[in-house]
Parts: structure tokens; C-alpha cells; sequence
């Protein structure tokens, strides 16, 4: 129920949709690369993954598969891994209230208790039908950030923030809170110039993913049962190559 109050954007649910859609054993050649290894154990306080992912595979498969990833990684620990899906089509709903509330609320599921913080503000603010401000939200994120070992943020597609103006301020107070930070970007120029210095990573088409997702592809066409075996892997290195992956 506070969950809710908190937040209408339910993004467990949306991880858990994408990962249910995502080919298996694909999108996991970002997660083996140094400069994440490094993020994931705590040698980075913030990473950049930019760049155009192959034509299989939104950034919102990767951002759900790094969740993924960090609470398999760090299944005896008290970790916390959310997310954040920055979207052009609710652009005008997302402000940094909103997706605060949103982390705050996912952060609340990750707990069995919720912290006394987060029930105060809901009690005081529900029976008098109004919202807390953005210091409320940020303060009791904060304390519920205390009751785990590490928070971990990830920041899908950074770019699909509403204006220049909202995306300062949401990371302004990202950088205010006890969290590891990661984002996802498509390329662009205001983009680095935000993350100038900031530790990065690439992110482009995979000769494996592409290979996958190709044969599945292939494999529900008709053309498939009338090709023969040779012709079917000539198709299918073809459609790679011309994807990027070689």
C-alpha cells in the first residue's frame, strides 16, 4: 500500500516483463567487462554505459539484466539493486519527485520492514490528502538506504529525461545520496558533456546476441523450412555482419 502511495511507476514489474521477454544467455557480454566488474564491487561510485545497443536489445534489457545480475551477485548480502526507466512517452509525469518516489519505493519492497521514516511521512501525508516534498522523499530514502549493506541505481536511457533542466537536477540529487550509480545513454552531445570524467563504458552490438536472436528470428519465418542447412547459416552470417556484430 505505501509502495503504491509512493509511486505509480512500478518498475519490478517492468524488469521482471523484460527479463520473461529476453532471449536466454543474451545480453551478457556488458556485464563481463572490467570497468562494470569494477562498478559492481565497489571500486567505482558511478559508470556510464553509452552507445546504440544492437536492433534484439533496448537499453531497458540491459538495465534489467544488470539488476539481475547484482542480486544473484550479492544473494547473501543485504544489497539493494533498483531501477529507473526514463521514458520520452512519460516524460511529463517523470519528474525528479516522481522517479525519487519511484527508487524510494523499490527500495521500500526490498526490505521486510519498512523503515519508520517512510511510515511517518505516509501516515502524516495520506491523511491529509497531500504529497511529501522532494526533501521528505530524499530524507527517508536516505534512512532506508541505512538498513543495507549497499544501494545500487541504475538510470535507463538518462538521455529520455524531459529537458536539460530536470535531468541537472535528478542527478544533482542522485549524487546527493548514499547509492552506486549506474546509467544507460543513447550517444548524445549533452550527455558527455554531464558525464565528462566520469568512468565509461561502450556498448555495441555482440556477434553472440545477434547470432541468437537472428536464429529465433529465422526459425519462426517460413523461408526457414525451405532452406537448407548451408543456406540457413549463409543467411544467418550475412544478417549478422550487416548488423555490426562481425
Amino acid at each position: 500500500q505505501i509502495g503504491e502511495w509512493l509511486s505509480p511507476f512500478d518498475f519490478v514489474e517492468t524488469q521482471r516483463v523484460i527479463l520473461h521477454c529476453r532471449a536466454p544467455n543474451t545480453g551478457l557480454k556488458p556485464l563481463q567487462s572490467e570497468e562494470y566488474i569494477r562498478w559492481r564491487n565497489g571500486d567505482y561510485k558511478m559508470l556510464l554505459m553509452s552507445g546504440l545497443p544492437p536492433p534484439h536489445m533496448s537499453n531497458y534489457t540491459l538495465s534489467a539484466s544488470i539488476v539481475q545480475d547484482l542480486k544473484e551477485y550479492y544473494e547473501d548480502f543485504k544489497v539493494a539493486a533498483i531501477c529507473v526507466f526514463c521514458d520520452f512517452a512519460f516524460a511529463h509525469t517523470q519528474t525528479v519527485n516522481a522517479l525519487i518516489a519511484s527508487m524510494l519505493r523499490q527500495l521500500v519492497q526490498a526490505h521486510p520492514v519498512v523503515h519508520s521514516a517512510v511510515s511517518s511521512m505516509y501516515i502524516h501525508h495520506s491523511t491529509r490528502l497531500t504529497f511529501p516534498r522532494l526533501d521528505e522523499i530524499i530524507s527517508s530514502f536516505t534512512m532506508s538506504a541505512e538498513q543495507f549493506d549497499r544501494v545500487f541505481v541504475i538510470v535507463d536511457a538518462v538521455d529520455e529525461c524531459l529537458d536539460d533542466q530536470t535531468r541537472y537536477h535528478f542527478l544533482n540529487t542522485l549524487n546527493s545520496l548514499p547509492i552506486n550509480l549506474l546509467f544507460t545513454s543513447r550517444p548524445h552531445p549533452l550527455t558527455e558533456q554531464i558525464f565528462e570524467g566520469c568512468i565509461r563504458q561502450d556498448i555495441f552490438a555482440d556477434q553472440h546476441d545477434l547470432w541468437i536472436y537472428s536464429e529465433e528470428r529465422f526459425a519462426l519465418s517460413r523461408v526457414d523450412h525451405q532452406c537448407s542447412h548451408e543456406s540457413r547459416q549463409q543467411i544467418l552470417n550475412q544478417v549478422v555482419q550487416k548488423a555490426g556484430g562481425m
